[in-house]
């Protein structure tokens, strides 16, 4: 009787541990795609709707679930802006969030409800001239 609540134990115990290291890998690999698709979704519109965008560089990207139809994705991420011979490097930190739009067979399709950015820093690269002084006497 005692070896058969051991194998029960165990058998209860090992299909549990199953159950829920599954649960996690879908998780994580569902937060990755989702953390992928931002970063990807961020370059593509700074590179479609700003001029002079280079070197794109993601600093820190990670995600929680806020409940099961939402996931937030903070991100810090930096990039260099050419305008008329200036360079700039702009840094920003924010947040946004998603949600599923629709779920076709092993295909999630996500979709961007909002996106906030808490903090933005320029360094400007190259000295700035922002007044001159003429002695006029």
């Amino acid at each position: 009787m005692r070896s058969l609540s051991w194998i029960l134990l165990l058998f209860f115990l090992s299909v549990s541990w199953c159950w829920s290291s599954k649960t996690t890998l879908e998780e994580n690999e569902t937060q990755t795609a989702v953390q992928v698709g931002l970063k990807e979704y961020i370059a593509q519109y700074l590179k479609e709707n700003l001029i002079g965008v280079e070197n794109i560089q993601f600093e820190s990207i990670w995600s929680e679930r806020i409940s099961e139809a939402q996931v937030r994705v903070h991100f810090h991420y930096s990039f260099i802006h050419r305008l008329n011979e200036q360079e700039t490097k702009i840094d920003l930190k924010g947040n946004s969030l998603l949600s599923p739009t629709k779920n076709t067979g092993n295909i999630e399709e996500w979709g961007l409800e909002d996106i906030q950015i808490e903090q933005e820093s320029l360094e400007y690269l190259q000295q700035l001239d922002v007044m001159k002084v003429t002695d006029e006497q």
